[in-house]
């Protein structure tokens, strides 16, 4: 069994109780075949000042300010929008950003819906079905896909499934599970992202989050991990 099959399997069993931690399930630095989350591209092309997926996702995204500094809300720091750019995905209707923190999910929660990043104040944290919209080339965790973990409706340990419906795509040749042109990054950065989505029948506390580098939910109910918030557009 190869370093990345073993891995899943790992991740897969600890699916199975509520005592999965981001420790218990998280990047394994001593393993000496490991990569940190991920380095690939997921095959996004440029059209202009749009971008389009070449993946198996039919959406198209564009970032929102061109980086010229003129206090328009692209990075300028001056607090209309500072930071990386706003990514827009049309065809589910959603606008991100990624902020450069590690949080825990009450302060990742809190985090963004605070923010009024880009002039806007209607930032949350995304659900675990936002983050689905955001996978590339892993059909079972994309939006619709067999995966059966959704906010509302399937949210408890059963719903992440241990058949590797939710955790599956480790044979896939992608080695990151989101659009790497899209978030203007590649895959050598973090992977684990925080939702609202609370695991309920995980214990208190206990959060879903989506690793885009396996890919696969999973949950906590400490540590840090990276934010991304969402908006409807």
């Amino acid at each position: 069994m190869n370093w990345r099959a073993g891995y899943i399997f790992v991740c897969s069993l600890a699916l199975t109780t509520a005592s999965v931690s981001v420790s218990g399930c998280a990047e394994d630095d001593d393993d000496p075949g490991y990569a940190p989350p991920g380095s690939g591209s997921s095959g996004l092309t440029w059209s202009g000042g749009s971008q389009s997926s070449g993946g198996s996702s039919s959406a198209t995204a564009a970032t929102i300010g061109d980086g010229d500094g003129d206090g328009d809300g692209d990075g300028d720091g001056d607090g209309d929008g500072d930071g990386e750019p706003i990514i827009e995905d049309p065809v589910a209707g959603l606008q991100w950003f990624q902020a450069e923190v590690f949080l825990t999910q009450p302060e990742a929660d809190s985090f963004c819906e605070s923010s009024q990043y880009g002039g806007f104040d209607d930032w949350t944290l995304p659900t675990i079905d936002q983050h689905r919209t955001a996978v590339v080339e892993c059909a079972d965790l994309q939006t619709g896909g067999a995966c059966l973990l959704s906010d509302p409706g399937c949210l408890d340990l059963s719903c992440a499934d241990t058949t590797l419906t939710c955790i599956g795509c480790f044979d896939s040749t992608a080695s990151c599970f989101f659009d790497t042109d899209l978030w203007q990054q590649d895959c050598s950065g973090v992977a684990s992202f925080w939702s609202s989505s609370l695991c309920t029948d995980c214990g208190a506390d206990w959060y879903w989050y989506m690793d885009f580098f396996v890919p696969y939910p999973s949950n906590a109910n400490m540590g840090q991990l990276a934010v991304r918030c969402v908006r409807s557009s």
